[in-house]
């Protein structure tokens, strides 16, 4: 009697058991391919780690033009543009933000670079709250762009 042989009386056990094997092996097939395309389009670490430095790259972006703005606002220790110095702080505080935000991506990268990083950026905000000597916050700059730039990896 073949599988398919019904007289009408319902469903036979081994149609049952066909259409579950099949099932089965869809639902297998099914998972063997879902994992083989998961890990295939996974990006590797190499891209990781660029778009990681990519970040510690856009901050240093962020952070340079600081400098003139600080310049422009302050001088002789005393605020004599209030938008350019406010400007060089908000840049500050962002980029303070930024590495924070971005800890999960760019700790991995290089754990000493990154407290680094943020030592340098912590010294810099410090000393942008406050008005103090251009040549001061050049130097914290220039220390907190070659922090980041190490983070980078440039």
């Amino acid at each position: 009697m073949s599988a398919w042989d019904n007289d009408g009386d319902g469903v036979s056990a081994r149609v049952i058991l066909v259409v579950a094997l099949v099932a089965a092996l869809a639902l297998v097939v099914g998972l063997a391919a879902g994992t083989f395309i998961g890990r295939s389009s996974q990006p590797s670490l190499a891209t990781l780690a660029g778009q990681s430095r990519d970040l510690a790259a856009a901050l240093v972006v962020q952070l340079e033009p600081a400098g003139p703005s600080y310049a422009a606002g302050v001088v002789d220790g005393a605020v004599s543009d209030p938008a350019a110095y406010a400007d060089a702080q908000e840049r500050v505080a962002d980029v303070t933000r930024g590495l924070g935000r971005d800890r999960a991506a760019l700790e991995p990268l290089d754990p000493a670079a990154y407290a680094r990083a943020g030592e340098a950026l912590g010294a810099l905000a410090a000393a942008a709250a406050e008005p103090v000597p251009a040549d001061a916050f050049a130097a914290l700059l220039a220390e907190a762009l070659a922090a980041l730039a190490a983070l980078a990896g440039t």
